[in-house]
């Protein structure tokens, strides 16, 4: 928990130096500068950060949390400064800043637990804590009069927001990652002929889950899965993108000039630092992103730059820096899950229990038995 926390810091100057820089430029009346930052992949961003803080929140991780609102304010303060350069229109600006506020509070009252799927005794089911909640008349009638009654109108109003809200992110998500997501690794061409067709095609289907969901038709294994689809959605969403960035620096390596190598380091960072919590929370979604992003969005990143040369013929980064580099990192990796194993082992599990263990884990098992049994 403890180095998950401390990934805050990397995250939370991630997009300080550009914020830095576009202040600089509007000060210097130079606000058609901004153009070469792309709003549209910010946005995307901003959709992967608030997906990503709606299945944190519901599973009662608030550090992995608090990292997706620093990523989502961060991430927003760019975009504004680019609407008041007059980049992106105001009226949707306005509409999608209403709309991420709304899922700001929503997320932040269920971290708190105040919305979303209680017990009969009206406790909060945060953190991966299942429960069946039914509130028929027979459970507020007789049973405390009205002030029970209110109550149980109270809760059920407060599931149905937070159920709502899931749904419209998932219906988001499934809509996003093949308009924004998989048409970014496309080239310019094939892009623009499918135009808007990949989200349409990914809103419907979302819609359509939900309805059979509610209609009782879908297979166990899907209904259960659908919980974890705004975190899986998100996920590809940011795993797409430095494959993108990637293919574009190798593809024209004369604009590697423009990249950060402090913004690289500090992605590889924060993301190696979220890692260890991953892995022993037993959380595919988050060990996934977490190793994804750290690989390749910030080694990945170092060797393209690495590989890249300067007008003058030099290396953007040095071939001992780079060394030095990528032996801390892949050694780091390659201990936090010696650590894991090791302690997996010395408690007495094997590397069965282990995948039984992910298997209990994405089917919303119990939390404490996993945790107290990984000890």
């Amino acid at each position: 928990m403890s180095l998950a926390s401390c990934a805050t810091v990397p995250f939370l100057f991630l997009t300080m130096p550009q914020i830095v820089k576009n202040t600089s430029l509007i000060a210097a009346g130079r606000p058609d500068a901004l153009a070469a930052v792309s709003w549209q992949g910010q946005v995307a961003g901003l959709l992967g950060n608030m997906l990503l803080l709606s299945y944190f929140a519901d599973k009662g991780e608030l550090s992995a949390s608090f990292i997706q609102i620093v990523g989502t304010c961060a991430t927003g303060a760019l975009l504004t400064q680019m609407c008041l350069a007059g980049h992106i229109p105001v009226a949707p600006f306005a509409f999608a800043a209403a709309a991420v506020a709304a899922g700001l509070v929503l997320s932040g009252f269920r971290m708190l637990g105040r919305i979303g799927p209680v017990d009969r005794d009206g406790v909060p089911c945060v953190g991966n804590v299942q429960c069946a909640v039914s509130f028929d008349e027979d459970d507020t009638d007789g049973k405390g009069g009205p002030g029970a009654t209110i109550h149980g109108w109270f809760l059920r109003v407060s599931n149905g927001l937070w159920d709502f809200y899931t749904h419209a992110t998932g219906i988001v998500g499934l809509a996003a990652l093949p308009q924004i997501g998989l048409m970014s690794l496309l080239p310019p061409t094939l892009a623009a002929q499918c135009g808007v067709y990949p989200g349409c095609a990914g809103a419907a289907l979302g819609t359509l889950l939900i309805i059979l969901n509610y209609r009782g038709k879908l297979p166990p294994a899907v209904a259960s899965a659908w919980g974890a689809l705004s975190g899986w959605t998100a996920t590809l969403l940011f795993m797409s993108m430095p494959v993108a960035q990637l293919a574009s620096n190798f593809a024209n390596p004369q604009t590697l000039e423009g990249l950060s190598i402090l913004s690289a380091l500090l992605a590889m960072t924060g993301n190696a630092l979220m890692v260890p919590r991953a892995l022993f929370t037993r959380d595919v979604i988050w060990l996934t992103g977490s190793t994804w992003g750290c690989t390749l969005m910030g080694w990945g990143v170092m060797l393209s730059l690495f590989l890249g040369h300067r007008a003058d013929g030099a290396r953007y980064i040095g071939p001992g820096a780079f060394t030095a580099l990528t032996a801390a990192f892949f050694a780091y990796l390659v201990g936090v899950w010696l650590i894991d194993g090791i302690s997996a082992l010395a408690s007495g599990n094997s590397a069965g229990w282990r995948l039984k263990a992910w298997r209990a884990w994405n089917k919303g098992g119990d939390r404490e038995d996993l945790i107290s049994a990984s000890r």
